[in-house]
């Protein structure tokens, strides 16, 4: 017999491009990563390269940049988009630095695999974490030596070590730590520390909307590296773990007793198994565990919306990007 699947309630690649949400004054974490996952900068001329081009962005398109990181096949960019102009700029960034390598190649090609991928960051806390993140980015590589050392992020430069990098923002991250820079880089080498299992770490401490606001932000670049499937499991295993009830859990509320405790065992099981909807549990417990940090320092997290007000976390919320339910049918895969 044919089991019953989910068609996963999100914005399929083949029926179009969803919107991007940008505003001015917006802020994104912006990542794109080399064709075919192909190595997209195979030398230091080619780095320097996109990097003297990234320093062009706030001149030509009003685009800050407040943390970047080049890897070997992707970049990440931390930035603020002052005129509402991320798509231009991204387009332009993409456009000339494949021009430049495949005339240097002598090759004619796509570079970085399309658009680029981009998630809307609407809380100071998880701009702090996202400039973690994206400085943290050379320990996949192994990397033993202080993070600051990397030669291709923009670590040094926020911490007052590289005057090269003049056009990189500083302001907004060494205010958040007081002007302390031996404190922000503490920050930073704290991600080498694994975090504590969400059960010890953060039960009773965070709601729903917070939990889903996390997984927004840390979901790994791309839907091709965290699927919806894994946005539902993640949510769904750590509200449970943290002690919300499954009735006010946004992907299982909707189902009856039964349903609700067969897909939360499925997604307790996608969780353990080693694989991207792991790394995500840990991203989001890491990021979690900082908004805890601030509450507990008496600091408050504001709302990075142009109203200043706090957003509601809607299932259809483009900042999602996917509708966080699952049918009453199966496992959505």
């Amino acid at each position: 017999m044919a089991r019953n699947v989910d068609v996963p309630a999100r914005h399929d690649r083949d029926m179009g491009r969803s919107t991007r949400i940008d505003a001015p004054g917006a802020w994104h974490h912006v990542m794109n990563r080399g064709a075919g996952r192909r190595v997209t900068f195979r030398n230091d001329r080619e780095r320097v390269a996109f990097v003297e081009l990234v320093s062009e962005l706030d001149r030509r398109f009003e685009i800050e940049i407040h943390a970047y990181c080049l890897m070997s096949n992707h970049y990440h960019l931390l930035v603020r988009s002052r005129g509402g102009r991320l798509s231009e700029a991204m387009a332009w960034l993409g456009s000339q630095y494949t021009r430049w390598v495949n005339v240097q190649r002598d090759v004619d090609g796509a570079i970085f695999r399309g658009r680029f991928h981009s998630v809307h960051v609407i809380r100071d806390a998880h701009l702090e974490w996202l400039f973690r993140y994206v400085n943290a980015n050379p320990l996949d590589l192994g990397w033993e030596q202080p993070l600051a050392d990397y030669r291709w992020s923009g670590l040094a430069a926020s911490l007052g070590r590289d005057d090269r990098t003049n056009w990189l923002h500083t302001e907004f991250i060494r205010e958040r730590f007081g002007g302390d820079r031996s404190q922000l880089e503490a920050f930073v080498e704290r991600s080498r520390i694994d975090s504590a299992s969400p059960q010890s770490a953060l039960a009773g401490t965070c709601g729903a909307d917070s939990i889903v606001a996390a997984v927004a932000t840390a979901r790994a670049p791309g839907p091709d590296v965290n699927s919806d499937a894994d946005v539902r499991a993640v949510t769904t295993y750590l509200s449970l773990a943290v002690g919300i009830p499954a009735t006010s859990v946004a992907t299982i509320a909707h189902l009856d007793e039964r349903q609700s405790t067969r897909f939360a065992r499925r997604a307790e099981r996608r969780c353990h198994r080693p694989g991207p909807a792991a790394d995500l549990v840990r991203r989001v417990t890491s990021l979690l565990e900082h908004e805890q940090d601030l509450a507990e320092r008496s600091c408050t997290i504001p709302c990075l919306t142009p109203d200043g007000t706090e957003p509601e976390w809607k299932l259809n919320d483009p900042r999602g990007g996917v509708d966080h339910r699952v049918s009453d049918t199966g496992w959505s895969r």
